[in-house]
């Protein structure tokens, strides 16, 4: 039996997030993480296996940290245009946070490994699903049809993924809110 871990995972999983989502699959170097964690390399690879491993990880606690809170201001909506304009909302309020890397990294995820890690994509896809099966659902609460809610679900899914690239280019918070207006006006329009 091996010895009992000496570290937090989840704080190493956060340090790991924050370069990933900085610098992207390709440019982080697990020495940089296993430095700034404290642990060796062996400890990593024990914990979490080799990099693919350790960033399907990560991707799972991006989604629980900030994934997490999108699906939390959807579920306070009251009415289907509300769920749209919160679920965007905190879209926009996740990516203008100055105490956090740009943009998403599960879009990040798709544009990066799309040809060379598709296990990494698969996770992201299936992350990607997830919201559209939230916000279509929270429209066929509100009685839209089935067919209609997965497709403004996928447009506000989309659009939510338009913003996330957006913020590479350094749009700011009063940008991407009026983008959001917008998109909101033209989507209330279809309800």
């Amino acid at each position: 039996m091996g010895r009992p871990r000496k570290f937090d995972s989840n704080q190493v999983l956060d340090i790991a997030l924050k370069h990933f989502w900085t610098e992207g699959y390709t440019a982080v170097r697990l020495d940089d993480i296993c430095h700034e964690a404290g642990i060796t390399k062996p400890s990593l690879y024990n914990a979490f296996g080799d990099k693919n491993a350790l960033y399907e990880a990560t991707l799972k606690r991006y989604e629980a940290l900030f994934q997490a809170r999108v699906m939390a201001a959807l579920a306070s909506a009251t009415s289907a245009e509300d769920a749209i304009k919160q679920y965007l909302y905190e879209t926009v309020s996740i990516l203008t946070d100055p105490a956090l890397p740009k943009g998403c990294l599960r879009v990040k995820t798709l544009a990066e490994c799309a040809t060379t890690h598709p296990e990494l994509v698969r996770v992201a896809c299936q992350q990607r699903d997830r919201s559209l099966k939230a916000v279509a659902a929270m429209l066929i609460e509100y009685s839209q049809s089935s067919e209609k809610a997965n497709e403004l679900a996928e447009l506000i899914v989309v659009l939510s993924d338009g913003l996330a690239a957006s913020t590479q280019t350094d749009q700011s918070f009063q940008s991407l809110q009026r983008t959001v207006d917008l998109a909101y006006e033209a989507v209330k329009a279809l309800l």
